[in-house]
């Protein structure tokens, strides 16, 4: 299967390619998207028409392609609900945000080496305004996934932060909601992650030639795609497939467009523990945003 043949733009495929070429074969791909409760948006004031669902339903994704439109939201959402949030000491959810207008805030170096470039003014500026978040009561200190996933289920939480793999939880709480792709950062854009679901042989494999011709003849043809999708809420496929039908589909894929591969490499857990204790140390108050990311970086950048 070549790239080309894909409906993301080949250099998203990025993430399954070793320097001595591809060594698998990407048939999914997935990233974060905004999810947003309807029960708690549909009487705000703006009313712009919900990515993928009827028109006159209220939701409020037009009105949420950045973050500087908050405050009007906040307004409208009800008492005793929390308008944002999601784990804030979670790289992986808070890193597109904090990094919102810089980059290559981390990437692999020519020499092979994980390199992180996160300690700017930029990046001060985007965490003082999480910050200000909490300060204004839009977001809840403290918040961890499993938390927010329950605020959420229970119409307690208007916008999270999450990802396809939330998909099957929140359809069992019976919660209304819609998604789109991440918001711009007071305009700026974001870069989430995203990962690669690759299918690949085992150098162990002892029927190298058989999982090879179920990959091909199977797997990775337009029926077998659509049993692997059909069975997952993982993102994605990448190969085949109209995703404009589905919602969530078409938020992932706006996500990967405008976000940059997770880095394949060895010092990956170094980087997640640093930022993790970064951001504890920022929104704990421990540290400053200058202070804390630069110990991130120092540590991440000396391995």
């Amino acid at each position: 299967m070549s790239p080309n043949n894909s409906t993301l733009l080949p250099p998203k495929l990025a993430a399954p390619i070793h320097s001595v070429g591809s060594w698998c074969r990407p048939p999914k791909s997935c990233a974060l998207s905004l999810m947003a409760s309807t029960d708690r948006l549909e009487k705000a004031r703006l009313a712009p028409q919900c990515l993928g669902r009827p028109a006159g339903q209220d939701m409020l994704f037009a009105a949420t392609d950045s973050t500087d439109k908050l405050a009007l939201l906040a307004q409208d959402v009800g008492k005793d609900v929390d308008l944002v949030g999601w784990d804030f000491s979670s790289p992986y959810h808070s890193w597109p945000f904090v990094t919102a207008g810089v980059a290559k805030a981390l990437q692999v170096d020519a020499a092979g080496q994980l390199r992180m470039q996160a300690q700017t003014a930029q990046t001060t500026l985007n965490l003082q305004e999480m910050k200000h978040w909490v300060e204004a009561g839009w977001s809840p200190k403290g918040l961890s996934y499993e938390l927010a996933l329950d605020r959420f289920s229970q119409n307690k939480l208007a916008l999270m932060v999450g990802g396809p793999w939330d998909a099957s939880r929140l359809q069992q709480s019976g919660v209304d909601y819609g998604v789109a792709a991440l918001p711009a950062m007071q305009g700026r854009p974001v870069q989430p992650f995203y990962g690669v679901m690759a299918a690949g042989i085992s150098a162990q494999s002892t029927e190298p030639m058989l999982a090879q011709e179920f990959l091909k003849q199977d797997l990775l043809t337009p029926a077998g795609m659509a049993r692997y999708q059909s069975g997952a809420d993982s993102g994605i496929v990448a190969c085949y497939g109209d995703h404009s039908a589905n919602p969530m589909h078409g938020a992932i894929l706006q996500s990967v467009r405008q976000g940059v591969a997770m880095p394949g490499h060895p010092a990956m857990p170094l980087f997640w523990n640093s930022v993790t204790s970064a951001l504890n140390n920022i929104f704990s108050e421990r540290q400053t945003p200058q202070q804390a990311l630069l110990e991130a970086q120092r540590r991440v950048n000396t391995q």
